[in-house]
Formats: structure tokens, C-alpha cells, sequence
């Protein structure tokens, strides 16, 4: 009897660890993970739920924000984050790797769209390079094209080379469809890449890896993407701003 109620307590301790293994457990085998946050809470975000998830944050620093009420019609603003100044002083107290992105907004000068981002967003050393999120334009050829002069604006401006954000499957079309105009593809062909996918894009430019979308975090006031860097720790090290 005391057998089978040992065995019994085992099966359970088992189904338990697996459970809780499974729920909570983040599906990669790469060591520096970090998120990707919205800036909806408004009040201070606990930093210490994201243990596992933190070696960076990302934060959005520029919105697209489509004006138009019109159903099918679209018109488009930048708009800097209303939350977005609190969370990226309170990343540098909590001393986090942090990172900043633009989303890109159709019909609007990528000149403009910079000048933006770059009076808003204070990328020191041991700060990421910046990201530029296209996703409201990532089936847009023309568009692409004006996104990939925001890039260069970039890496000028920082010395460091940008980083693009969006859909595997889109950076797929992208170029099996040959949508980059020929002065703008060996740019294109360099430019590191965090790409959203469900399994690892295998593309060496492909240094962030975001795999898990919407994921709640006990104790965290806001939903997270998880992102994976490909690279390790020394390459890591090497892409922060100097």
C-alpha cells in the first residue's frame, strides 16, 4: 500500500513539474532573450516579472496612428508614445539593455518620420541600434522603398546599423518578388533583421527572432512579445551603441 501511494505521489510531483514546465517554459534553446512592450500601462511596469525574458527590452517609441474614419480610407499620423519617455528612463534605473522602434507610417516622408524618432528617442552607449517596424507597409512596394531611405538616415545618425522588424513571411515576398528598387538592394541585402516567425527563419542576417506573441506574464501589467537574440554574448555586446 505504501508502495502504490508512493508511486501515486510520484506521478502527480511529474504531471505537476511537466505542467508548469510546459505552461511557463519559453520554446528556444537561445540563451539572451528579451521583449518587446507597447507602452499600454500607464503606471511604473514591474521589470523583475520579466526574470528569463529581460537580457533587453524594447520599447515602441513612434505609433502609427491611422486618422481616418472612413471605412476602406486611410490617413496616417506619427504620433510618439505617450508612455514611452517614463518606461525608457525607468529601463536605464532598473539598468536593462534597452531598445527603441518606429513604426513606420505610410504616406508620410521617411525624412520627417526620423527627424521624429530621432528628437524623441536619447540612444546612448549600451542602448540597441534603432528598429524600424513596418509592418502597416510590408506589401507595399513603393513604401518599402521610402522605409529603407529611414534606415540609412539611421545609420548615419547613430554609426550603427539598424535593425528591420517585420513578418517573416513578408520579407519572403519582399524579395522573391524583387519589390526593392536596385539602388536600394545591397542596402537591403546587409540590414540585420528581427523577423516574427513561429520556427527560426534560417537566415544568417536574421540576429532577432520574435517567437512568441501577446504572452502574459504573471505579475507584469502588460502583454509582451519575446524576442531571441541568434547570436552570442559577445556578438551581443558588439551591436550595442559604443
Amino acid at each position: 500500500m505504501k508502495k502504490l501511494l508512493l508511486l501515486f505521489l510520484i506521478v502527480i510531483v511529474v504531471f505537476i513539474g511537466y505542467y508548469f514546465i510546459k505552461k511557463f517554459s519559453f520554446k528556444t534553446n537561445y540563451p539572451i532573450l528579451g521583449s518587446d512592450i507597447s507602452n499600454q500601462f500607464k503606471g511604473i511596469l514591474n521589470w523583475e516579472k520579466l526574470e528569463g525574458i529581460n537580457s533587453f527590452i524594447i520599447l515602441r517609441a513612434v505609433r502609427c496612428v491611422d486618422t481616418n474614419r472612413i471605412k476602406g480610407q486611410h490617413s496616417y499620423v506619427c504620433k510618439v508614445d505617450s508612455n514611452f519617455k517614463k518606461n525608457w528612463y525607468d529601463l536605464e534605473n532598473n539598468k536593462l539593455i534597452r531598445g527603441a522602434y518606429h513604426r513606420y507610417s505610410p504616406g508620410i516622408s521617411p525624412n520627417i518620420q526620423f527627424e521624429i524618432f530621432k528628437n524623441h528617442v536619447n540612444l546612448g552607449k549600451n542602448d540597441l541600434p534603432p528598429f524600424l517596424d513596418i509592418q502597416e507597409i510590408q506589401n507595399n512596394k513603393f513604401e518599402i522603398n521610402l522605409a529603407i531611405e529611414w534606415l540609412k538616415q539611421a545609420k548615419n545618425f547613430y554609426h550603427k546599423n539598424p535593425i528591420l522588424y517585420l513578418d517573416y513571411s513578408s520579407y519572403l515576398t519582399i524579395k522573391n518578388k524583387n519589390w526593392v528598387n536596385e539602388s536600394n538592394r545591397n542596402y537591403f541585402d546587409q540590414v540585420y533583421l528581427l523577423l516574427k516567425s513561429k520556427e527560426k527563419p534560417d537566415i544568417d542576417r536574421c540576429i532577432f527572432w520574435q517567437f512568441d506573441h501577446n504572452k502574459e506574464i504573471k505579475g507584469f501589467q502588460e502583454k509582451v512579445d519575446i524576442i531571441a537574440y541568434t547570436g552570442d554574448s559577445v556578438s551581443f555586446k558588439n551591436i550595442l551603441i559604443q
